[in-house]
């Protein structure tokens, strides 16, 4: 049921503490923590749902149970105990031993509380310890399988193609587009030109983004486009390419070039016309003569 709330309502209560973001869906780079943790849901729910029937909400909250009370690799801790300060209690437990169920021997609410903040600080203390050292031998095997980019500045490259056709399956798209080349490099953020149309505008993406090309082209285009291909145009938004505008050493208005070009060529050949041509043959009408006089005597 959806409650109906007034708009200052939600901008208020969107105000306390809250900060909306906006992260990559199904990419562990963008959110590692969220998407790490849908995982784990996915590989729980997998193994209880039927093949024929989404019945996944029916085994959700028993998921999200098991999930709160066990022990996290990250941290050693379980969230319960992160977040209430105890560990659960199950019905095992009161089988067991009944005398878990009999409250803590303190009298005193404030004393409660002290032990109680105390115990939670150092928790947390502890797991965010824990977390840290978690995350640095995560980063180590994962530096592990990464390549010292090979790519310089004059290689020619190809971009990582996310585009795809409507009825077309993905598994059978060209997984790269291009060929591009590269014209600068600043840390990650790698700066191409199409080699198709080296008019265009040039654009910044990132280097995972790129792979070098390595073999040679079994054709060289007959000649280059003024304007970006749209299967390169598509790629290169998918990717969300930087577009650099003005940039140093490229033209990149076409119609003011077309328009140079025909003045100049205007120029040279009123230039051309105006010249006096010089010609190597001495009297030709006088040699003329002279040979038909010739042909009359004979």
């Amino acid at each position: 049921m959806r409650l109906l709330l007034p708009q200052n309502f939600l901008k208020a209560f969107a105000q306390c503490y809250i900060n909306k973001t906006y992260a990559v869906p199904h990419w562990s780079q963008g959110n590692a923590v969220t998407e790490r943790s849908f995982r784990t849901f996915h590989n729980i729910l997998a193994k209880y749902i039927n093949k024929d029937q989404p019945d996944f909400d029916e085994h959700l909250e028993f998921a999200n149970f098991c999930y709160n009370t066990s022990v996290h690799y990250s941290t050693n801790e379980t969230p319960f105990f992160l977040m209430y300060g105890r560990d659960p209690i199950f019905c095992v437990d009161l089988i067991l031993d009944p005398r878990v169920r009999e409250p803590v021997a303190l009298n005193d609410e404030a004393e409660i509380k002290q032990k109680l903040i105390v115990s939670l600080r150092q928790a947390w203390k502890y797991a965010a310890e824990s977390n840290r050292d978690a995350q640095l031998r995560a980063k180590t095997q994962y530096d592990k399988l990464i390549r010292n980019p090979t790519i310089t500045i004059g290689d020619r490259v190809l971009l990582r193609n996310y585009t795809g056709k409507v009825g077309t399956s993905k598994k059978f798209h060209l997984p790269w587009k291009g060929v591009f080349r590269v014209i600068g490099i600043d840390g990650v953020r790698v700066t191409i030109t199409s080699c198709n149309s080296p008019q265009s505008n040039p654009r910044i993406v990132h280097i995972n983004q790129l792979k070098k090309c390595v073999e040679p082209l079994n054709f060289e285009p007959a000649c280059t486009n003024p304007n970006l291909d749209q299967e390169e145009s598509d790629a290169l938004v998918e990717v969300n390419a930087e577009e650099l505008i003005d940039e140093p050493g490229y033209s990149h208005n076409i119609d003011n070039n077309v328009e140079k070009v025909n003045d100049k060529g205007t120029e040279e050949l009123g230039r051309r016309n105006t010249i006096t041509k010089y010609n190597l043959r001495k009297n030709p009408k006088q040699k003329i003569l002279i040979l038909n006089a010739s042909a009359r005597m004979k």
